[in-house]
């Protein structure tokens, strides 16, 4: 049976992670279809990771809101640019291919702000996962709000990223400096 199935993730409104494919797929996985960019980011850093700064390797999982697919994420945050790469995992286990974009950006402790529209598309048998970014920017959220929206809060080595709502949030663990 081929239970064609979709879902997108937008983070702050300016990255996004979609997949698309049978979620009846055998699991099988090959890397020959990864973005060259990103799947260096799924690999063992073996790093350290210094708390209180944005800068550095995050990972971190999205669930689409039916629990269909979710997308395993790296984000590596530099001064100037950021790498945004997911791959897409269906609730039997089947996986996608990496999809990346590496993007120019603009990052203090106070502000991420992405410069550019960037789209990548990986297949890999019958699952397509994308990660996409497009212009905008989050500001550090407010510690007084009661409501935290499109803005990101950074404690440690956590970063936590807050979408449209105080429901869309990814949480994410510093991996590496």
């Amino acid at each position: 049976m081929n239970n064609l199935h979709f879902a997108t993730f937008l983070l702050f409104g300016i990255f996004a992670s979609g997949c698309s494919g049978s979620s009846d797929s055998d699991g099988s996985r090959s890397s020959a279809n990864d973005s060259p960019v990103g799947a260096p980011l799924f690999e063992d850093s073996g790093s350290t990771a210094t708390a209180g700064s944005v800068e550095g390797l995050w990972g971190g999982v999205l669930e689409s809101p039916a629990s269909t697919w979710s997308f395993d994420s790296r984000l590596r945050i530099g001064p100037t640019s950021i790498t945004f790469a997911t791959r897409c995992r269906a609730s039997n286990g089947a996986e996608g291919a990496i999809a990346a974009v590496t993007t120019r950006a603009r990052v203090s402790a106070n502000e991420i702000a992405i410069l550019e529209s960037k789209e990548d598309k990986r297949t890999l048998g019958d699952i397509t996962c994308r990660a996409s970014s497009r212009p905008g920017s989050a500001k550090r959220c407010d510690a007084a709000a009661f409501t935290k929206t499109s803005c990101f809060e950074l404690e440690g080595t956590s970063l936590t990223i807050y979408g449209d709502s105080p429901l869309d949030k990814l949480e994410l663990t510093k991996l590496a400096d």
